[in-house]
Parts: C-alpha cells; sequence; structure tokens
C-alpha cells in the first residue's frame, strides 16, 4: 500500500521491488490517500529480504521512499489427497513432492 504523507500531490507514482521488479504506476496521488498494488511470487525457504520502493514526482521535485520487509519462510507445508478409488487413500505429501501430488 502507497500512501500519501506529504503535504502536496504527487504524479506518476512508480512502484518497483528490488526482487520482482516494476509492480505499478498511480498516475495521480492526492495528500492522505493510499493506493494498493500487488505483485506475485513464490516464497522462499529460509530468511529473505525484499526492499519496495515508490518514486513521485511534485512539478519537476522529484521524491522517494523505500520499506525493507522480511520473512522466514518455511517447508513444512503439507497437501491432502483424495481417495483412490475402492476406499484406498494417499497418504500427505510434502508440497516438494510434486509426483505424488498429481495422481
Amino acid at each position: 500500500m502507497v500512501t500519501n504523507t506529504g503535504k502536496f500531490d504527487r504524479t506518476d507514482v512508480e512502484v518497483t521491488d528490488d526482487k520482482l521488479g516494476f509492480i505499478c504506476t498511480i498516475g495521480y496521488l492526492a495528500v492522505g490517500a493510499s493506493e494498493t498494488c500487488t505483485a506475485g511470487g513464490f516464497a522462499e525457504v529460509g530468511h529473505c529480504a525484499n526492499i519496495g520502493t515508490v518514486t513521485g514526482e511534485f512539478g519537476e521535485e522529484p521524491v522517494s521512499d523505500t520499506d525493507p520487509s522480511h520473512y522466514f519462510g518455511g517447508s513444512g507445508v503439507v497437501i491432502r489427497r483424495n481417495r483412490l478409488g475402492r476406499g484406498r487413500r494417499l497418504p500427505p505429501r510434502r508440497l516438494g513432492d510434486v509426483r505424488n501430488v498429481l495422481v
């Protein structure tokens, strides 16, 4: 979410991420207004960090801000699978075990 906490309206606001690249452009952001930009990606296992950057303009004056983010991704996701017919059940598997997920 991008919020204009300044004293002046901003134009041509661009949001980027150091890992994902370009996220969105907001043409006009009034004082006190907020806009939400979204992007997709895959969570990594272990400690991960990224930096979001927003740039904008007030007349000829460029302005910018950054926001670091961190998370610790785990690998304990389990997928429950349906019955295979004749009452047999498939056991749960870790997310990375694709061959068993696609039966």
